[in-house]
């Protein structure tokens, strides 16, 4: 019998330290609202995040901008800001996702992840990002084509990799303007005799 995938847990442990008068607070609370500690404890952090504002330069973004089911398209929306300090993995992952973005955005801006791709994708990134590392200098695209596989084995569809660079229809030569013998309706005819008609009447 085939064992079933592992599904991630819904919740998790996190672990932290209280002094004594904290952890009073947080147990007066609970009992004063019928909850429990944990619950207590997700509302505050909830609240916080919701008065918090994120961004720079006049940028007015709060947690829900960045938030994502996906952790790896959540993971792509944090490392694009600088004011939530990024780390060097997270920037090496993003650059990585920029450069094969036909795998993980809509469209060359990056500002669109491909949630379905990325989350067949992203289990694997550090994988990728090896194979990237020890192979770009003798076989730009060989990484691509992995990734490539991989979608086709999930059953989605396989964007082209390398990109083909649509060639520039050749230009049109300018068209020189018409003309005419007497500079009217177009560039004058230099050749034409100076100072009007030849049947024009001479006064003595």
């Amino acid at each position: 019998m085939a064992n079933e995938p592992k599904r991630s847990a819904k919740t998790e442990v996190l672990s932290m330290r209280m002094d004594p008068k904290t952890r009073f607070l947080v147990d007066i609370l609970a009992r004063s609202r019928g909850q429990s500690i944990s619950t207590v404890v997700e509302r505050a952090i909830l609240e916080a995040a919701d008065n918090a504002v994120l961004g720079g330069h006049g940028d007015t973004k709060t947690w829900r901008h960045y938030w994502h089911l996906s952790e790896g398209v959540r993971t792509l929306n944090m490392a694009v800001e600088q004011s939530l300090y990024p780390t060097y993995e997270d920037e090496c992952r993003l650059d990585f996702a920029r450069t094969h973005w036909p795998f993980f955005y809509m469209a060359p801006d990056c500002k669109r992840p491909k949630s379905w791709n990325v989350d067949v994708l992203w289990p694997a990134i550090d994988h990728y990002l090896d194979m990237w590392e020890a192979s770009k200098s003798n076989d730009y695209f060989k990484t691509g084509k992995a990734m490539q596989q991989a979608l086709k084995n999930a059953g989605l569809l396989v964007p082209d990799w390398p990109q083909k660079i649509a060639e520039k229809p050749p230009e049109k030569p300018a068209e020189k303007p018409a003309t005419t013998s007497s500079g009217r309706g177009g560039s004058p005819d230099w050749n034409a005799p100076k100072g009007g008609d030849l049947d024009d009447e001479i006064p003595f």
